[in-house]
């Protein structure tokens, strides 16, 4: 439904002042986003980041920059968290870990250096292609493949 809203929404992710969300208004949204997918991300997990930036965007009237980057917030927030609870459980592989965030740091911030410097015009496609890909990857898990 997601990637189907993307396709046929060209103008999605657009700068709109005048649908922007501003005020109490802005923060009963905002807090809500944070809760739903907060939970979202802590039981089940990919794809919050996707989910975000859609909710900024479709939600908050955010352009698809500020709403990819604001995202990031909430799902840095999110993920220490988790990372508090997994490492209260005993449940972290630092040897492992910590590697392996050293490359996603450097994965990231390549990344976002191709968002702000290409625009909407690069995210959109990427946005389709993970939401492509988490539609695959649930329907796999579902089957058991």
């Amino acid at each position: 439904m997601v990637a189907a809203f993307l396709l046929f929404n060209r103008n999605f992710g657009r700068t709109n002042p005048e649908r922007e969300a501003t005020g109490p208004k802005l923060y009963l949204l905002a807090f809500a986003i944070g809760l739903l997918l907060g939970a979202y991300d802590g039981f089940i997990g990919p794809g919050t980041g996707t989910f975000l930036t859609l909710a900024f965007t479709g939600l908050l009237g955010f352009s698809l920059i500020s709403a990819s980057g604001n995202a990031r917030v909430v799902n840095l927030a999110s993920n220490v968290a988790a990372l508090a609870a997994y490492i209260l459980g005993g449940k972290v592989l630092f040897w492992l870990g910590i590697p392996a965030a050293l490359c996603a740091i450097a994965g990231n911030y390549l990344g976002a250096r191709a968002a702000v410097k290409r625009g909407e015009r690069f995210i959109r496609p990427v946005i389709l292609l993970s939401v492509a890909l988490l539609f695959v990857h649930m329907i796999l898990e579902l089957t058991g493949k």
